[in-house]
């Protein structure tokens, strides 16, 4: 297991925070983690995550069937670290929107309702179609259902402004968070697809 460990903690991973929401019998209640995500597939896009069996944002998203993931930058980190701090018993005495607040995030709400992070690279809904069960996981296959402007998208729009969007992804690897060096994020790779 401590092998698996050191192995595993290599891996440069993004950083996404996950949403989903249960909806009970006077009000939706919301869940979010703090995760990573990867595509498995290119022509349909498909994404995948894994949720430990006792996570209750993964209980959320299986029962609905539907999650966001938005993609942090590294102008997060702060609200990140602030997140991944947090007792069990302060993230619960707030709504998740609010908490998400006091962190430092400026959370939103997709069209389907959904918590997402604006200024996140990447923010979208994604369909659960799939779902595989492992000792401590269950990993899920989604496809995206709806997104979000990103910084991305505003960057294009005001490229004749002076105001520059951080398009910096923020990564974890070797459980720190990092990003690569922007000289590197500028150049490209046609040879790989991704």
């Amino acid at each position: 297991m401590e092998g698996n460990l050191s192995i595993a903690r290599q891996i440069a991973c993004p950083v996404v925070l996950i949403s989903s929401s249960l909806e009970n019998e006077h009000e939706n209640t919301d869940f979010y983690m703090l995760s990573s995500i990867s595509y498995v597939n290119l022509e349909p896009l498909i994404l995948s995550t894994a949720f430990l069996k006792t996570s209750k944002t993964g209980s959320a998203a299986l029962a609905s069937k539907t999650m966001a993931v938005s993609v942090l930058s590294f102008e997060h980190v702060e609200a990140v670290t602030k997140l991944e701090n947090q007792t069990a018993a302060e993230k619960s005495a707030l709504a998740a929107d609010e908490n998400l607040r006091q962190c430092g995030f400026s959370p939103g709400r997709l069209n389907s309702g959904l918590l997402y992070i604006r200024g996140s690279l990447l923010a979208c809904s994604l369909k659960i179609f799939q779902q595989i069960e492992l000792d401590q996981y269950i990993v899920v296959l989604a496809k995206i259902e709806e997104t979000a402007t990103t910084p991305l998208d505003r960057a294009i729009e005001s490229a004749s402004t002076s105001k520059t969007v951080s398009t910096e992804p923020l990564i974890r690897y070797n459980r720190l968070y990092a990003t690569i060096d922007k000289e590197r994020l500028s150049q490209g790779n046609d040879r790989y697809p991704v």
